[in-house]
């Protein structure tokens, strides 16, 4: 045996050991390599330290001699030598001009001088790779080296093809196009952001034309071909036109029902803009925005109970009418009238006007009233104030 002495835990090695077998009948000696199938060795113990005798057969038949070998730990055994490398698997080997080293996938054995063996990664600690020229074309030659030894391999590294960015030029142009259209002036703005930075990352590409890879160009192209197709804006418009409608109907309502509230004219205007707004092509999220948020303030005031106030610039008479009120009324009839001899008594002596009031509509016709309203003013008679009851409502101001 080439190899008598072992490290702890070091496995037995029979390269290089062989037996002689003699035959009785005459025929030839035969030297048999103890590796061969037919050779059993029994007896190692690497973890036993000292001297150790191994007992030999050969198809069944056991050897008259020992093998003697000896187990010393590593301390006593010292540092191993490194014999030499061996290359077990090539990383990357074909490059195009200006790409990195991949060292990654690359591995290879570390032969020591008593025959044992281990495995390293080239990005292993300690393993230095060098030979490598990315701006170089042509075949070249990498070795890698480790604890004193070294191996190498080759690599090829190609012209750079030509680059191909029309498609990615025309991406661009088409993301560039849509941000004036509804798909992204209404679309969330996180898709917006995201659609920006996808454009942005192309614009850095092509302007590194010389450095940028065809990869580099295409992975560009999908980004900004699924962030395009990732737009909501056509979604986001229909919810948003679908809202203010909701609003408009709202507000449509309340209309009906409170034809006299101050804010009805108001909100009557907003209405009628909202439906044009809505059924135009040039639609904006401010727009939309703005019709909202008018709706929604004008729909809360209406909401509230304010009556229509109307003031006779002559005679001073203010009548406030009760928004519920089906007819909208648009001003008042006020004319002096002589007193009847009840209101005479009423007024027992005093001085006194009385008017006789009456709300008409847009045309001015008298409205009948359904509610009561508030008057001020001197002593009033009433001439139209509410047919659901007779009683005259009346405000004394100046009595």
């Amino acid at each position: 045996m080439t190899k008598k002495v072992y490290r702890e835990g070091d496995a037995l090695s029979l390269k290089g050991a062989t037996l002689r077998v003699h035959y009785k009948d005459g025929q030839a000696d035969q030297l048999v390599n103890l590796t061969n199938s037919g050779v059993e060795i029994h007896g190692f113990d690497s973890s036993k330290l000292g001297e150790q005798h191994l007992e030999v057969s050969y198809l069944g038949q056991k050897l008259d001699k020992t093998l003697t070998v000896f187990v010393v730990s590593a301390e006593e055994a010292g540092e191993k030598a490194v014999a030499g490398l061996e290359l077990t698997d090539k990383p990357k080997v074909e490059y195009i001009v200006g790409e990195a080293l991949e060292k990654e996938g690359g591995r290879f054995t570390v032969v020591f001088d008593d025959e044992t063996t281990e495995t390293h990664a080239l990005t292993d600690e300690g393993v230095e790779v060098t030979g490598f020229d990315a701006s170089k074309e042509g075949r070249q030659t990498i070795t890698i080296h480790y604890k004193g030894a070294s191996t190498s391999f080759d690599v090829l590294v190609n012209p750079k093809p030509a680059l191909n960015d029309e498609y990615l030029k025309q991406k661009l142009a088409e993301a560039e196009a849509a941000k004036a259209k509804v798909d992204f002036t209404f679309a969330s703005p996180e898709v917006k952001e995201a659609l920006l930075a996808g454009m942005a990352a192309s614009e850095k590409v092509l302007k590194e034309h010389d450095t940028s890879t065809q990869d580099q160009v295409n992975e560009q192209l999908n980004q900004l071909t699924a962030l395009l197709k990732a737009l909501d804006g056509q979604a986001n418009l229909v919810k948003e036109k679908e809202a203010l409608s909701a609003l408009t109907e709202e507000a449509t309502a309340l209309l009906s029902s409170k034809p006299n509230h101050p804010s009805c004219d108001a909100l009557q205007a907003l209405v009628e803009k909202n439906k044009e707004l809505l059924a135009s092509s040039e639609l904006t999220p401010e727009a939309l925005a703005t019709a909202k948020t008018g709706l929604e303030t004008l729909i809360a005031l209406l909401k509230e109970d304010k009556p229509a106030v109307f003031v006779d610039p002559a005679t001073g008479v203010e009548v406030q009418f009760s928004n519920l009120e089906p007819t909208a009324i648009k001003g008042l009839k006020v004319a002096k009238v002589e007193a009847n001899q009840a209101e005479k008594e009423e007024l027992k002596g005093r001085e006194g006007i009385v008017f006789d009031i009456e709300g008409v509509d847009a045309s001015g016709q008298d409205v009948d009233t359904h509610h009561p309203s508030l008057v001020k003013s001197l002593w009033i008679r009433i001439k139209k104030w509410s047919k659901s009851s007779s009683s005259q409502k009346v405000k004394h101001l100046n009595p």
